[in-house]
Parts: C-alpha cells; sequence; structure tokens
C-alpha cells in the first residue's frame, strides 16, 4: 500500500490572474494605493517605486496584485514588463538583457509603427553604453565599461553607422520613440535581493541610468537592509542613504498583525495530516497554546516563515508521532528553519541544552553557560524570541543560565527535553534501545497491539519500558484502559518472554532489578480501580504458567513479612495463598520438565519461591530437576547464588530463607556436592557446590564471603 504524499506547500506566489481574490493579507488596499502612485508616470517623465521588506515577506505577491489591478483599468493600456535579474546569471549582460526585455514586451504587446520604433532605439540604446565610460548625471564612480554588445553580428538597424553617436543622442532618441508611442510601461523588477552583492550594485545603476526615461514606471521588489549591505560593500559613499536617490517613493510591505499571523499559522497547520495531532499525550494542546506564546509567533514574522517551519514540522512528525507531543517537534522545527546554528549546536552537543546546575554550584558557572548560549543565540535572527524558544523547550537551560522556568521537562507528556525523547527527536527514529512512548500507550489501550509490541522489546530498552509504561497509565483519564487483570498478566510475561536474551553477567552488575521495575508497572496499572484488584490481579498472574518470575516475586512478597505493603500491593490474600501456589509449583514442575526453566529471567527466585510456599507438589518439582538433570548442577548455580561483588564476582552460599531442605535433606545435598566435586567441573559450579559441601560462602575467584 503506497504512503499518503505530503501535503507540502510550494510557497509559490500569487498569481496575476487572480492575486486579489486570493489575498490571505488584506493587502488590496495597499495594492490600489501602489497603483494610484504609478499614475504619476508620463509622456514627459519616468518613475521608480520600490516595494521594500524581507526575504519572504509576500513582494512578489504584491506585484502580481498590483499587475491585476493595472489590467483592469479600462482605460489602461499599458505594457507590462518582468524582469528578473537573477535569471540572467550574468552580471555584464544585466544591461543588455533589461533593456532587451522592454523592447521585447513592447513589439510582442504592439505591432503598431510606434511601437517598433521604440524597440529600436531601446535596442540601439542599450548598445550605445558600450562607447561610453559612465553615465552622464551620475557621480564618477557609477561607470559602466562592460561591453554589451560584444561579439553580436545582428547590429540593430541604422546602429552601424551611427555607433559614434553620443548617449546622450541615442537617450533623446528613445525619449522622442516613447512619446510618440503614448502609452506607458511598467517594468517590474523582482528578485533583487537573490544578487550577489557585484550584481546588486550593478542593478541599481542600470535603475538609475534609465530610471528617467518618460513613459516607464519601474517598480522595484527588494530587502532594503540587503541592498544597503550589497551597496557598502561595493564601497559606494552613503550607502544607507543612496537609494534614496534613485527611488521616488519607497514603501515598505506591510506588516503583518499579531491576530493575523495567528490565523495564518493555524491555517497552515491544518495541511498537516489529522492524525498528527491525535491526543497522544496528556496536556497537549496546552503544550501548543505555551508554545505559541514563548517565542514561536515572532519567529513566525513573515508568510514565508509560516510555510516553511509547517512543511519542516509536516516531514518530521511522521516519524516521530506519539513519541514526541507535536507542539515541541513544531518548536524543533522552527528551530531548523529560523535558527539553524541552534539546531546545529543542539546536534551536536545537547549537554548545554539539558545540563542542570544548581545554586551551590555558583553564580560563575552560570554566568558563563549564559554567555555561550547567548553568543549561540546572538547568531539568529530575533534572537529574544530564539532564547525564549529554546528556554521553553528546554527549561534546564533556561535555569543553568540564571533564569527561571514554571515547567519541568516530562517523558510521559513527550517533552523533547525528557531524558528519554531528545535522542529520538534528534536521530528523528526510535533505535534499538530507545523506549517508544507510543508504543507503551498502544500497549495499554490495545491487546492486539501487544504480540507485536513483546517483539520489539530488548534487554536494552525493557528497564525503559516498565518506566513508562507505568507512568502513561497514570497520565492516562480514568476508564480509558480496560481489562486490567489480563493487561497486568500480559505485564508480568514480558520478562519471561524467549525473544529477552539476558546477559546474567550484566544483571549481576546491574543496580536495577527487572523484576521490581516490573511490579511496580503493574502496581501502577492496578492502582485506582473501585474496587480494589490488586489481589485479583496477583492471584491471576500466580497462576499464570507463562509469568512465573513475577509470580514466584508477588508469593514471596506476600510470605516476607518484611516487606511493606500498601493498598494497592500486588499480593496475595490468606485465602487466596494456598490454591495460588499450588498452581505455581504445578506450573514450575511442567517448566522443568521440559527444560525451559534455565531459559527464564530468574530460575533460583522460582525455585525458592517454590520452597518458602510449600505446598503439595514441591517434592515433585525437585525430583524433576534431578531427572532433567541427575548432576544437578544448573540448580545449585542458580538456586544457591547469593550475591555479586565488583572485586570477586558472583557469590554462593546455603542460605536459611532458601528452606532447601523442603527440597532435600541438607546432608543429602551436602554428599551429592561432595560427589560432583571429584570432578573436574566449570568454575562456577565448583564454587556452587563447595558453597554445600563446606556449609560457607564462596566467591567464584575462590575467595571465601560473608555470612
Amino acid at each position: 500500500m503506497m504512503a499518503k504524499p505530503l501535503d507540502i506547500s510550494t510557497d509559490g506566489a500569487l498569481k496575476p490572474s487572480n492575486a486579489l481574490q486570493k489575498d490571505g493579507l488584506a493587502r488590496g488596499a495597499f495594492a490600489q494605493a501602489t497603483v494610484d502612485a504609478l499614475r504619476v508616470v508620463s509622456s514627459n517623465a519616468g518613475f521608480v517605486i520600490s516595494l521594500e521588506g524581507p526575504w519572504g515577506s509576500g513582494k512578489t505577491s504584491m506585484f502580481a496584485m498590483i499587475e491585476q489591478l493595472l489590467r483592469q483599468e479600462p482605460e489602461q493600456d499599458a505594457v507590462i514588463v518582468h524582469f528578473n535579474p537573477w535569471l540572467i546569471g550574468d552580471r555584464d549582460g544585466l544591461l543588455r538583457q533589461f533593456l532587451a526585455s522592454i523592447s521585447h514586451a513592447i513589439f510582442l504587446g504592439d505591432k503598431g509603427k510606434e511601437a517598433r520604433k521604440v524597440a529600436k532605439e531601446l535596442r540601439n540604446y542599450s548598445k550605445a553604453f558600450d562607447l561610453v565610460k559612465f553615465i552622464p548625471g551620475a557621480e564618477p564612480w557609477a561607470t559602466i565599461i562592460q561591453s554589451v554588445v560584444k561579439g553580436a553580428s545582428d547590429a540593430a538597424d541604422g546602429f552601424g553607422a551611427q555607433k559614434e553617436l553620443d548617449l546622450e543622442e541615442r537617450k533623446r532618441a528613445v525619449e522622442k520613440a516613447l512619446a510618440a508611442f503614448g502609452k506607458n510601461i511598467y517594468v517590474f523588477i523582482d528578485d533583487v535581493d537573490r544578487l550577489y552583492p557585484e550584481e546588486v550594485f550593478e542593478m541599481v545603476r542600470i535603475i538609475k541610468s534609465v530610471g528617467e526615461l518618460p513613459g516607464i514606471g519601474y517598480l522595484v521588489a527588494w530587502d532594503p537592509d540587503y541592498v544597503r549591505r550589497a551597496l557598502r560593500s561595493a564601497h559606494v559613499p552613503h550607502a544607507s542613504t543612496y537609494l534614496d536617490k534613485i527611488v521616488q517613493v519607497r514603501l515598505p510591505i506591510p506588516a503583518i498583525s499579531w491576530q493575523l499571523r495567528a490565523k495564518l499559522f493555524e491555517e497552515a497547520l491544518k495541511s498537516a495530516d489529522p492524525l498528527a495531532f491525535d491526543e497522544h499525550f496528556p496536556y497537549q494542546r496546552r503544550r501548543f497554546q505555551q508554545l505559541y506564546v514563548s517565542g514561536l509567533s515572532d519567529l513566525l514574522e513573515q508568510p514565508r516563515d509560516i510555510t516553511r517551519v509547517v512543511n519542516t514540522f509536516k516531514v518530521i512528525e511522521p516519524s516521530l508521532r506519539g513519541e514526541i507531543v507535536p507542539a515541541d517537534i513544531l518548536g524543533l522545527a522552527c528551530l531548523m528553519v529560523r535558527a539553524p546554528r541552534v539546531y546545529t549546536a543542539l546536534r551536536k552537543d545537547p549537554h548545554p541544552f539539558v545540563i542542570e546546575i544548581s545554586d551551590q554550584e555558583g553564580n560563575e558557572r552560570k554566568q558563563k553557560h549564559k554567555a555561550s548560549m547567548d553568543k549561540l543565540f546572538d547568531r539568529s535572527p530575533n534572537a529574544d524570541a530564539v532564547r525564549r524558544l529554546v528556554h521553553h523547550l528546554f527549561p534546564a537551560a533556561a535555569q543553568a543560565s540564571g533564569g527561571h522556568s514554571h515547567i519541568r521537562s516530562s517523558e510521559v507528556e513527550g517533552h523533547i527535553a525528557a531524558p528519554g525523547r531528545l535522542g529520538i527527536a534528534l536521530g528523528m527514529s526510535i533505535g534499538q534501545s530507545d523506549v517508544s512512548i507510543a508504543d507503551a500507550r498502544r500497549y495499554l489501550l490495545d491487546a492486539t497491539s501487544r504480540q507485536k509490541i513483546n517483539a520489539k522489546l530488548t534487554t536494552e530498552n525493557i528497564y525503559g519500558f516498565m518506566d513508562i509504561l507505568g507512568k502513561t497509565r497514570a497520565a492516562l483519564p480514568i476508564g480509558w484502559v480496560k481489562d486490567k487483570v489480563t493487561l497486568c498478566q500480559d505485564v508480568a510475561m514480558l520478562i519471561d518472554q524467549p525473544t529477552l536474551k539476558w546477559d546474567r553477567e550484566v544483571l549481576r552488575r546491574s543496580p536495577l532489578s527487572i523484576e521490581d521495575s516490573c511490579l511496580k508497572a503493574i502496581e501502577s496499572i492496578a492502582a485506582g480501580e473501585t474496587p480494589n484488584i490488586a489481589g485479583q490481579v496477583a492471584d491471576a498472574i500466580v497462576r499464570n504458567p507463562r509469568a512465573l518470575t513475577i509470580a514466584s516475586l508477588i508469593i514471596t512478597n506476600t510470605i516476607d513479612q518484611s516487606v511493606a505493603k500498601h493498598p494497592y500491593s500486588i499480593v496475595l490474600s490468606k485465602p487466596q495463598l494456598k490454591g495460588a501456589a499450588e498452581r505455581f509449583t504445578a506450573s514450575v514442575e511442567a517448566s522443568v520438565s521440559r527444560g525451559a526453566l534455565w531459559v527464564l529471567r530468574s530460575p533460583g527466585r522460582i525455585l525458592n519461591a517454590v520452597t518458602s510456599a510449600n505446598v503439595k507438589g514441591t517434592k515433585s518439582v525437585f525430583a524433576a530437576l534431578k531427572k532433567q538433570d541427575p548432576s544437578l548442577d544448573l540448580f545449585a548455580t542458580h538456586f544457591f547464588e547469593s550475591g555479586y561483588s565488583s572485586a570477586h564476582g558472583v557469590s554462593f552460599s546455603v542460605r536459611s530463607y532458601l528452606c532447601t531442605e523442603k527440597f532435600i535433606s541438607l546432608n543429602s545435598l551436602r554428599a551429592h556436592a561432595r560427589q560432583r566435586l571429584k570432578h573436574e567441573l566449570p568454575r562456577d559450579v565448583t564454587m556452587a557446590w563447595r558453597s554445600v559441601a563446606e556449609d560457607q560462602s564462596f566467591y567464584i575467584d575462590g575467595e571465601k564471603g560473608r555470612w
């Protein structure tokens, strides 16, 4: 099945055919005012208007609206010329192509004698520039020395014989032809701010040189800040005011109000996949509202900013859906588009964004952190907005810089700064060791998905999965999770599933207990129900032959009086204990007989639960052990394992609480141990049997341990 294509906006400008109808920024009145200003153009004078605004502010769309208005005027019989210097790609060809564009548009738009005359004189005027070193009336530095017709074989009519004529005479010929033509010509010059600085300088000189030709109105779109910087780099004196000498009317593109920006943003988000905004996390809508006023709205300054940020969100969101709250995915997309240097720094080294610096560590460290982050923010447009956005997404960064944040990063709410979420966000996917919140949520709500999710779990991510499972359950509304007894059994079976390949040496070194994590998750799932279902859950798990490890923990917790118990503890009641323990013992015997016990998570714990419960069938379990492995070596290494030391390794001992004699008398077992020690055995088996034979704790390296 083919994936649905993304609805990516191409960010195209409005078209002259329907620009006014498609105007979503209420700029029609501004376009009309510009057209009214163009009426200054006459057969006696030209006119230059600049539409000024930053990149992406809608200048090209304004051109389309102005052109539509010009074409709608019944009394207008004007020629409209479009010139985009960015498409020329040749600095030396700008003037030639500029005048050629006007000439071509006039010739195509009017086949009359006067039109042909204007076209001819414009071509001649273009070629005459090859003979001069500066434009009359321009400053001495404003020279045009490029050869615009070098190598051309088709000299314009009459030009070959008159090539010695000066530029002023050629200009007068153009003016005379324009006066006889009798129609206004409007030249739209776009994308000047996409040119290299030298080309910007060249284009400005061209506009200055021909801007006074009668009957021609020029509309120039540019970013004035960029143009000023370009002129300054060309060593133009008084670059900041130079444009005022060329342009008669400078019109800044109208700013977009806060309300209109919010409306545009809302409309843009509607083009995203509706599934992107499904309720995966608590407080998801509130997170969106907080994001918008925490720097995002100020970074969506222009329509193009909105389009690009939302487009980026649409691309990255599907791979993060259900793992990161949508608002934070949008915030990340904004950093990628509007503050790419900040995003690059985050990818290279996330530490400064999530570091926690306590007050005890002193203000000096916080000031150093603040200076480093401020330097990064200052390299972005609207540094203050970027700072606020980063501090919203990464509250630890705000506090580390000496600020304050009322928000705490929450994994269960899908915050990007949460330890288990940031790696997923930056990697744009779930790694093998990552924990999927989406999977945890599905596991809780959809029983049919559990088998598929089980297959994804590894010994690397199951600890985190148990943790997030309990937290996600606690965050879900009451009543969403159905059939909790079955769900708790499914969770209990997880750690004994064959796909998990437990490295026992790694487990021994780990301070974490997967059994305790699993039982804690089960308690979180069962908690809060009325009536209390903890006892029902405990009974169901203990009777489940595929959940032996957690069942053994429940039995020992029930029997051990030193284990603290609360109302929702997963323990058996006294009436439940005997029947459930007998069922558990029978399941253990069956597991031993199949040879399946030793691949489970905690064979020793399971056997200890059998002896602790000491119900009908206990002796049968030991008989099955001896039948399955007459040496009892596996039994010894698992049942008598007692601890772990980083210096000496695993230890073995015959502890009193093991109730070993419920299986076999200690004298008989010691005799068996002495017989086994006569053989050459693996190191761990040897130490296990020595602990039995000598009634002493031994480490695997031979050192004696403590009782």
